[in-house]
């Protein structure tokens, strides 16, 4: 039975095996386009990690795509189409005083309650955040 650390560890291995191909394409597209890709929520509902099991998912929302840019989630990483992934993601942009920068974060839940974190790449350091409660729910 997965207990909440083995969840969060599930979901940041996830990640950290694809990290390195996320900052690649986001530099390559940045070169491109002048500002980072963003990529709009995964899934309409969090994989629901359980007591018994883990509830890596199939993400229902890959192709969509904000209203100012043709690229969608199969765009960018085409590889994770009919993946399980055990966690929604969601890519945020932004053009502040410290410059260009983009923010990864992953939300999941385990036992009713959704977690997320987020980690940040450029200026803006205090965009990255580590696991913390979203909302407390019914399981």
């Amino acid at each position: 039975m997965p207990t909440l650390a083995n969840v969060r560890t599930r979901v940041d291995n996830w990640l950290t095996a694809r990290w390195p191909v996320v900052q690649t394409r986001q530099a390559v597209y940045f070169a491109a386009h002048g500002r980072y890709w963003q990529g709009l929520r995964t899934a309409t509902v969090e994989p629901k990690h359980l007591t018994t099991a883990y509830a890596d998912a199939k993400q229902d929302l890959l192709a969509t795509k904000p209203t100012d840019q043709l690229e969608s989630w199969l765009d960018m990483l085409a590889e994770i189409d009919n993946l399980a992934i055990p966690a929604v993601l969601i890519m945020d942009v932004y053009n502040g005083p410290l410059r260009h920068g983009y923010v990864a974060t992953v939300i999941t839940r385990y036992k009713g309650v959704v977690y997320s974190r987020s980690q940040n790449v450029g200026g803006e350091a205090w965009r990255t955040v580590d696991w913390h409660v979203v909302e407390v729910g019914t399981p």
